[in-house]
């Protein structure tokens, strides 16, 4: 009937069967691309809005933090202590650095104080993972805290909710899509 190359279609015609496959790979791989692509733009777009949104702490502040609480915010990779086959990671906290405004340098800063002096008494040592801005207040992620360092950790997230984090001063959670925490004067210069 034909070569096996070609196959009778059903008009009766000989068809070459490696070029309708080509055809339909080449055509899923474009689709595959196009929904890459899409992924890809949104993604950018969120990022984009994310970074407009966000305010980091102050390269000189971020510094002092490191270098005042070398412990509590190592750059060195973190593996876990019960599983030694699981590689080390760099936290996030090395990766992106301190997502939260410089107001809340102060309350940080007391925070590891009291987090050192802990663990100067017999406490674990704690070592951040992550600290960041979410739903106006400050999240403090991190591994190692016991009860009693957990509930200090949990007082300065809930005292957060009560600072400006742009200035520091009193302050209270603002907004309605973008929840965050500003004095009156920065909830002015926001809606501005």
């Amino acid at each position: 009937m034909g070569s096996r190359h070609e196959e009778l279609s059903h008009s009766g015609q000989l068809r070459d069967r490696p070029s309708r496959d080509l055809l339909e790979i080449g055509t899923q791989e474009t689709r595959r691309r196009d929904e890459r692509e899409r992924q890809t733009t949104w993604l950018n777009r969120l990022a984009s809005m994310h970074q407009q949104r966000r305010k980091n702490l102050s390269p000189e502040l971020e510094a002092k933090l490191r270098a005042d609480y070398p412990f509590i915010f190592t750059a060195d990779p973190i593996g876990d202590p019960d599983d030694p086959d699981v590689p080390a990671e760099p936290t996030l906290l090395a990766t992106w650095g301190f997502e939260c405004g410089d107001g809340w340098y102060d309350l940080l800063d007391v925070l590891c104080v009291n987090l050192q002096y802990a663990t100067k008494i017999g406490a674990p040592q704690v070592v951040a993972r992550q600290v960041k801005e979410k739903f106006g207040g400050l999240r403090f992620y991190a591994d190692g805290p016991n009860d009693y360092q957990a509930g200090m950790i949990q007082v300065a997230m809930l005292m957060s909710t009560r600072l400006c984090e742009v200035c520091g001063n009193r302050g209270r959670l603002v907004g309605n899509d973008w929840m965050k925490t500003r004095c009156p004067e920065h909830e002015k210069a926001d809606n501005e």
